[in-house]
């Protein structure tokens, strides 16, 4: 066999793996550098952001807060329920980020809260919006969770 033949069934295997592997990812909703709402755990969190700056314990909740992002974790569950994101270098998956213009989000997404926010439903992300209509954080939440 030649190398070219076993790069190509390297290729082709690692299709397969994925085409298999694509409906478990798909669902796991959007994520911000790994960390997926609903599937990530407090290690998981701890091992992508490092110690967090501060813990503070909300109900049920533990949220974790890192400079530029906070990340709330369900106790009872042990799953990350929430991530905000207020890093300006972000992206969303909707191509959005903190700082952009309320008038791009409501270009697609409908105004709650008295225009004080907006959702994507299909993603599972709340858009929060600031006094002067920019966005200023963007949370990803668990299914179910918003």
């Amino acid at each position: 066999m030649t190398v070219t033949g076993r790069g190509v069934r390297a290729m082709l295997a690692g299709m397969v793996v994925l085409m298999l592997a694509w409906p478990v990812i798909a669902r796991q909703g959007p994520m911000y550098k790994g960390l997926v709402a609903g599937v990530s755990t407090l290690e998981d969190t701890v091992r992508v952001l490092g110690r967090p700056a501060s813990r503070i314990f909300r109900g049920d909740q533990l949220v974790c807060r890192y400079r530029l992002v906070s990340v709330a974790v369900d106790t009872k569950e042990k799953k990350v329920v929430a991530v905000r994101i207020t890093d300006p270098a972000f992206r969303d998956v909707n191509g959005l980020a903190v700082g952009d213009p309320a008038a791009q989000v409501f270009a697609r997404f409908q105004p709650e809260g008295g225009g004080r926010s907006a959702v994507d439903r299909v993603n599972g992300i709340r858009y929060l919006l600031d006094g002067d209509a920019l966005v200023e954080g963007i949370v990803y939440t668990a299914p179910g969770a918003d």
